[in-house]
């Protein structure tokens, strides 16, 4: 592939540099957007029904991990590394008042 020229019409003058692809011509600004405004993408195409509800199957809730109480007495179930909510200790140790 070769190097990409500037653009130059057929009896070898230059293009004017307004007229090249991508450039606005002088003097002339895209529009302003104030500060702090942010554009947000938009969809092309409205997400069909089942692709909605097959990306939303992934998105539950899941069941909390209990496990039983390590004191004999008590047994009950709890969140892992926490007190126990009904007799109060943790780690062997009695740190609720209950």
């Amino acid at each position: 592939m070769g190097r990409a020229r500037s653009p130059v019409h057929r009896d070898g003058r230059q293009c004017r540099p307004d007229r090249q692809r991508g450039r606005t011509p002088a003097g002339v600004h895209p529009p302003h957007r104030p500060r702090g405004e942010l554009t947000v993408a938009v969809p092309k195409r409205k997400m069909s029904r089942s692709n909605t509800r097959a990306r939303r199957s992934q998105w539950k809730a899941t069941a909390p991990t209990l496990a039983p109480c390590p004191n004999a007495a008590c047994r009950e179930l709890k969140p892992p590394h926490q007190a126990c909510p009904t007799c109060g200790q943790h780690d062997g140790r009695q740190v609720l008042s209950v």
